[in-house]
């Protein structure tokens, strides 16, 4: 787009438009577009790459091990809850999905991360790193459930393994006075329940 933008405007400045124009008829040259910016795009980069990350050890977690719980199912069939956003599509306050949606000016064809490209593509450059940063923190946020689902499975399969003979249901967690978050498991046995830490780290 930015190539394309400044051979248009050098088209113009030479005078080839104008020098193709056929003077019988009606129609002029185009006019010259405002030079297409550099934007930095670090915060969606970096969500991604953490979003891929995050995949990446999901798939090797359920790929070790089958132990799910009905906690787990729900922080996963509620992921795409975490893709929307109070901050709604510019010009589409009705639409807050933030990683696809119809594009404005193609009817049901599909834009991803809509809000960046189409700032883009429509040179509206002044809202660009707004929609970056919304972009990011929603990729952010669903690595972040990513990453929790894992943990969450890779603490139960542990709890499983060093505990065979228990039912393990439940997850608990504490913080202590030193902010480190505690992740325990309320497993049943015949005495009772017994709460085994299956993982911690500073909050």
């Amino acid at each position: 787009m930015r190539s394309e933008t400044e051979l248009n405007n050098q088209l113009i400045e030479d005078g080839i438009y104008a020098a193709a124009l056929d003077p019988t008829k009606s129609l002029g040259a185009p006019t010259r577009r405002e030079p297409v910016p550099h934007f930095n795009f670090a915060p969606l980069r970096n969500a991604l790459k953490r979003l891929q990350a995050a995949a990446s050890d999901f798939d090797a977690a359920i790929s070790e091990n089958s132990v799910t719980s009905e906690e787990i199912n729900s922080l996963l069939f509620t992921t795409e809850r975490l893709l929307t956003r109070d901050e709604s599509l510019n010009g589409r306050p009705w639409y807050k999905h933030h990683v696809y949606a119809p594009g404005f000016y193609t009817g049901y064809g599909v834009k991803t991360i809509p809000g960046v490209r189409e700032a883009i593509e429509q040179r509206e450059y002044d809202i660009v790193d707004e929609q970056i940063k919304i972009a990011a923190v929603v990729l952010q946020g669903m690595a972040e459930r990513i990453e929790l689902v894992t943990s969450k499975i890779a603490g139960r399969q542990d709890a499983a393994l060093q505990h065979p003979e228990l039912d393990v249901r439940i997850w608990q967690t504490q913080i202590d006075s030193e902010g480190l978050r505690h992740y325990y498991h309320a497993a049943s046995q015949p005495a009772g329940l017994l709460l085994l830490e299956v993982n911690r780290w500073k909050c």
